[in-house]
């Protein structure tokens, strides 16, 4: 019962990135350093693990091969957001994470004071002109994807760019500015987040063991998830833990 909702990794993941990727950028404004740190982090271990792969279930280079070296899913028009997932299974969340990374060197680009902020607008007016161009109303369920056929590369990608999922990332950095302003022994503070941090465990286990929502987005397990994020980073930067 416990991994049948294990989705809410993904959601986690999403949001803890988002937290990262600011606050790593916090003093460090180059574009070429944040790409190559980006690449290298990913990238090497990625390699090694599809090689392994390959040698052991793929004897031979296929068309899911060679699309997974580039991050892209394996068919764009199959059900959303995994889209046929990659040769790795887990690895389709990578294509969102490198997506992120190129809305973000744009922010960035931008405005590094502001790259939160610009990076957010830039996400949530290309997820919403794209809906509402292809569907016709917005959504925030990640299962309804935009309601065309795929017929090349990129149009796969403006599906993954239009992804409610793209959300968390937003939700992941928005968390780490207040993250970066709020003041260590803040009694106030300190009690609200500590209610907040148990309430979201509270309904994370009632989602889990009760109602079994399961599924990704933020109206499922990705809405507990960021309470938990959120609570509890707060909670160490006002108690100062190190």
């Amino acid at each position: 019962m416990l991994f049948s909702s294990g989705y809410f990794g993904v959601d986690l993941f999403f949001m803890i990135s988002g937290f990262i990727i600011v606050y790593s950028t916090k003093n460090d404004k180059s574009i070429f350093s944040f790409s190559v740190k980006r690449l290298f982090k990913i990238y090497p271990v990625y390699l090694f693990c599809l090689a392994l792969h390959i040698a052991v279930v793929y004897p031979y280079v296929s068309m899911e091969i060679i699309k997974s070296l580039f991050f892209l899913q394996i068919n764009y028009n199959n059900n959303a957001p995994f889209y046929g997932y990659s040769t790795i299974y887990p690895a389709w969340t990578l294509t969102y994470e490198f997506i992120f990374y190129i809305f973000f060197l744009i922010g960035l680009k931008i405005s590094h004071r502001y790259r939160t902020l610009v990076t957010s607008v830039i996400m949530l007016f290309v997820y919403a002109y794209l809906h509402i161009k292809y569907n016709g109303c917005l959504t925030l369920n990640p299962n309804h994807g935009l309601n065309f056929t795929v017929t090349n590369r990129l149009q796969g990608l403006i599906k993954n760019m239009a992804s409610p999922l793209m959300i968390e990332f937003i939700l992941g950095m928005i968390t780490c500015e207040i993250f970066m302003r709020t003041r260590a022994n803040n009694k106030i503070l300190i009690s609200i987040c500590s209610i907040m941090f148990y309430s979201s465990l509270c309904i994370f286990f009632y989602y889990v063991f009760f109602v079994q929502i399961g599924g990704l987005g933020i109206l499922r397990m990705g809405f507990p998830c960021f309470l938990i994020l959120f609570s509890s980073v707060i909670l160490e930067k006002v108690n100062e833990v190190k």
